[in-house]
Formats: structure tokens, C-alpha cells, sequence
């Protein structure tokens, strides 16, 4: 595929941008293909030959606080969806195919070899997904010890009528390739979260309920979108059964992101915050151990 045909979008907030410049690196070293940088609100400043920095501009909600009672009307998922404002932004450029990295992984030497899975590119975008074919959830009401249990994108899915998970597999949005056909998708999401922004709903599970990727989920079983990037991830609470792959980071609090049919890793990403701080030096620390185990 030539260069100029496909690019890498990311994007991030001023917190984000020191964490993208180690996945530009990484990029720079292991990919043939150019990386568009979006900054949230802010200007990305990257000074690297594969990096082209733009930025997206969108407003923030505005939240009342209630300290007695929880209500996802009052949480703000502005910067969830700036990635689908990227992506939509980025068909203004000159290439026909686009792949959006969450700004918090690094590439590893068999990045592009994902690039295969573009020609399955329908009209809609596809996604990797979560290993697991379903996740329960549950949350203590209102921290009164009333336990409510629920199943991954249930809120959204009974709010809007829709068949939840009907083909036993969840998609996830830290890596998916798009198209110019997949436009109207980010635009009827980006439609959903506007109308979503005015939902009160003070009983529920998962308090990310009407984020990007489980309004994505919602749109695709609502649609009968089957398709997926055969790409998934271990992490550091996988299983040992579960494992497939060289464990070396997972052991460290890193979610270890491969193709499914040759257990390639693809790209390192995180780290888990509740196993080690989310930074980018420890982003950098990791890539460069990364390469060091190369040799």
C-alpha cells in the first residue's frame, strides 16, 4: 500500500500529548505510515518527521453538582466522542484509509501488519474487540449498599429498544479502521451523544453508560453490523488459561494488544492505573524496554 493512501489519526488533551509524542516515536520506528495528532481543545506541537498535528475544537457540557444523588446527566462525555469528531475531520485529508490508536500504547515491529484487515472495510467502522464475549457489571447505589448488577451497554440498550449483544461479542474503540463510508457511523453516534447529554438516569450500573464505545456497541447491534478487527488484548488480570501471549508485560500492569490468528502483538498499551501510574515516562520506559528485548 502506498503512503500516502493511509494514515494514523490520535488524539489527546494537553494531559494526553506527552503520551502520543511516545506512540509518534514508536510509530516513527516500526510503521511506514504517517500519524495525524489531534489535540482536544488545545494545539499538538509534535516536532516529529512522521507527525502531522492538528486540532479539534468542541465544547464542554455544563454540569450541575448534586452530592445526594448520582444522575449521568451530570457527567460530562465530551472528550469520549472527540475521537469520532477526529476521525470525521480526518476525511478531509488526502488519503483513502485511516486507523485510530488510542494515545496511550506504543506500536510494536508488526504494527502495519494490521494494515491487512482494511480491505474488509464495509460501510461502517471496524473495531477490535474485548476478549471476553460478555462483561458483568455492578455498583453500589448511591453507596448505600444496594447492589445493582447489570451487563455491558444495558442502560443504552434498554433506553433505545435494542437486542443487547446479540452476536456474543463486544467491540472496543481504542483501535479501529475507517473509511470515508463510515462517515455517516461517527455522525449518528456523534447524534446519539447529543441527545444522550440531556438523559437523566439516576439508576444504573456502569457509570461510563453513554460513552463513545458503548454507544458505538448500541449502533452496531442495532444495525446488525457483524464485522470486527480480529484483534484483542490480554491484560494483567487475564487468566492464565487466557494468556496468549509472551506475558512479560502483562505481569507489569500493561494490556498487551495482539492479531488473533497469529498472536501477534500488535501494540502496548495502558498501564493499569491500579498497578502503576499512568505516565508518560512509564509509557516511554516500557517502549524502550520494548526495544531492548528486540535486540
Amino acid at each position: 500500500m502506498k503512503r500516502e493512501e493511509f494514515t494514523w489519526i490520535t488524539g489527546g488533551d494537553e494531559g494526553y500529548l506527552p503520551m502520543i509524542k511516545v506512540l509518534a516515536k514508536s510509530l516513527l520506528e516500526f510503521s511506514n505510515y504517517k500519524l495525524i495528532v489531534y489535540g482536544f481543545n488545545c494545539d499538538s506541537n509534535i516536532n516529529l518527521p512522521n507527525v502531522i498535528n492538528k486540532r479539534i475544537n468542541y465544547p464542554l457540557k455544563q454540569i450541575s453538582q448534586n452530592n445526594y444523588e448520582s444522575d449521568l446527566i451530570n457527567k460530562d462525555y465530551s472528550i469520549y466522542f472527540a475521537k469520532y469528531l477526529a476521525s470525521l475531520d480526518s476525511l478531509n485529508e488526502n488519503f483513502n484509509n485511516f486507523a485510530w490508536i488510542d494515545g496511550d500504547a506504543f506500536a510494536t515491529k508488526n504494527i502495519d501488519l494490521s494494515l491487512q484487515y482494511l480491505n474488509n472495510l464495509k460501510d461502517y467502522p471496524l473495531f477490535m474487540r474485548y476478549y471476553h464475549e460478555e462483561i458483568h457489571q455492578w455498583r453500589d447505589h448511591n453507596h448505600s449498599g444496594i447492589r445493582l448488577e447489570g451487563k455491558y451497554g444495558s442502560e443504552l440498550s434498554s433506553i433505545k429498544n435494542i437486542p443487547r449483544n446479540p452476536n456474543n461479542k463486544l467491540i472496543a474503540c481504542g483501535f479501529y479502521f475507517y473509511n470515508k463510508e463510515s462517515k455517516y457511523f461517527f455522525k449518528k453516534c456523534l447524534e446519539w451523544s447529543r441527545k444522550l447529554d440531556k438523559y437523566s438516569i439516576k439508576i444504573y450500573v456502569d457509570d461510563n453508560a453513554f460513552s463513545e464505545e458503548r454507544v458505538a456497541n448500541n449502533i452496531l447491534w442495532e444495525e446488525n453490523k457483524m464485522l470486527n478487527l480480529p484483534i484483542t488484548w490480554n491484560n494483567y488480570y487475564s487468566s492464565e488459561d487466557e494468556i496468549q501471549v509472551d506475558s512479560h508485560f502483562l505481569k507489569k500492569g500493561w494490556d498487551v494488544m495482539y492479531d488473533i490468528p497469529t498472536k501477534k502483538i500488535l501494540f502496548i498499551h495502558g498501564p493499569d492505573p491500579s498497578v502503576l501510574k499512568k505516565s508518560s515516562e512509564n509509557l516511554n520506559n516500557a517502549f524502550e524496554e520494548y526495544k531492548n528485548l528486540l535486540k
